[in-house]
């Protein structure tokens, strides 16, 4: 039996059967008083009757509480609407919402159901990042390189090295000094487990704080199943508007439609600000819109906290209009994006991250279920033909 039927088994015996059980355990973990925590059973068994992944019901129930005790924008009453409905009331305020037009936007019953998960003898391709590489082999000159691979020993495995021997601490020095790198998890994501390792002007910088040469020895020393790759700068055009050192994202969402082929539905670029530092999807990160046809942006939106977004037009450092970026050669980075979701049509919904730098497009990762909650104030996912027909909306 694959894992996808095994999963599918637990999920229909786990809310059948023990599904009050599995929600109290979950209610009991959640870290907050009585009255939150049978707040928090609450929505754990409403997510277990709406068949909601068994898999996903922590984050999303312990999200909902957090959200609805923090919330100060809506009522209670509203708040528990919303929540009936799987949409977060933090997202009201952010995206727009309203009562009358939140079927616009994908509800998270529908995002979680065990249908929209494909098929899972194709999952582990996209669990762990260094799969990317080779899964999207034809389009290395459009990646990161990437240098070692630290397995779950501590060994540098080579990737894409002259030398065909394991890799040295000395190695990675040896070529942090030319160049800057990204050391990244091979598992997660929202940026756990990244570095940005730097070495200028004589000094050593780990996430752009300043460290010793033996701290930097001592981070490569304990890392376990991380990859490590040249660090992707944002195009210098790119840079002007968000200061040197932020970063700069682009996420893009394709579908592999049946009978229409790769279609690029959303598009937004991430901006990075001193806030910010450098791990996108937190707090200082500003969302922007892209257009699709013309690769401009609109909309930008500024995160303050977890629950708060508000509109943002001019950049916190810069200064400059958030909406006269223009993606540059956009109709490459169009290209781009449809070739990957046809090479991989198996895969219907990816997500893209893709940097855009001086020497063209560096895709770093993709996610076969990858969140569309950073693009839907800008694109609400089911106003997409495209998109609510790979998550069977009707």
């Amino acid at each position: 039996m694959d894992s996808g039927k095994i999963k599918g088994l637990l999920q229909r015996r786990i809310h059948s059967r023990i599904g009050w059980l599995y929600s109290l355990y979950l209610a009991c973990g959640y870290k907050g008083n009585l009255r939150k925590k049978l707040k928090c059973f609450k929505i754990c068994n409403l997510l277990r009757k709406k068949n909601v992944v068994f898999w996903r019901i922590k984050l999303v129930a312990y999200e909902y509480t957090d959200d609805f005790f923090s919330n100060s924008d809506l009522s209670e009453e509203d708040k528990n609407w919303f929540i009936s409905r799987g949409i977060a009331p933090y997202k009201v305020k952010w995206y727009g919402i309203t009562k009358e037009n939140y079927k616009n936007y994908i509800s998270d019953f529908d995002f979680y159901q065990l249908s929209n998960y494909f098929d899972a003898s194709f999952t582990q391709l996209f669990e762990h990042k260094l799969n990317t590489y080779y899964l999207l082999g034809n389009i290395k000159d459009n990646m990161p390189k990437h240098y070692w691979y630290v397995d779950l020993r501590g060994n540098l495995i080579p990737i894409a090295v002259e030398n065909s021997r394991y890799g040295s601490i000395t190695d990675i020095m040896t070529l942090l000094h030319k160049e800057k790198l990204a050391v990244k998890a091979c598992k997660g994501g929202h940026g756990k487990g990244f570095y940005k390792l730097e070495f200028s002007e004589g000094k050593y910088y780990v996430n752009q704080k300043e460290v010793s040469e033996n701290d930097v020895e001592e981070l490569i020393r304990r890392l376990r199943d991380y990859i490590i790759t040249e660090f992707s700068i944002p195009h210098t055009y790119i840079r002007r508007y968000c200061g040197e050192g932020a970063f700069a994202v682009l996420r893009i969402i394709t579908i592999f439609d049946d009978v229409d082929g790769p279609q690029i539905t959303s598009a937004m670029l991430r901006l990075g600000s001193r806030e910010g530092g450098v791990v996108s999807d937190y707090h200082g990160t500003i969302y922007c819109g892209i257009g699709l046809e013309d690769g401009k942006s609109f909309k930008p939106i500024w995160r303050e906290s977890d629950f708060q977004y508000r509109p943002c037009q001019n950049h916190p450092d810069t200064g400059l209009d958030l909406e006269e970026i223009v993606v540059p050669e956009w109709d490459k980075l169009r290209e781009l994006a449809l070739s990957v979701s046809r090479n991989i049509a198996w895969a219907p919904y990816l997500v893209m991250d893709i940097v855009p730098t001086d020497n063209g497009f560096k895709l770093l990762e993709i996610n076969s279920h990858g969140q569309p909650r950073n693009l839907e104030a800008q694109y609400p996912f089911c106003l997409n033909f495209y998109q609510k027909k790979a998550f069977h909306i009707n």
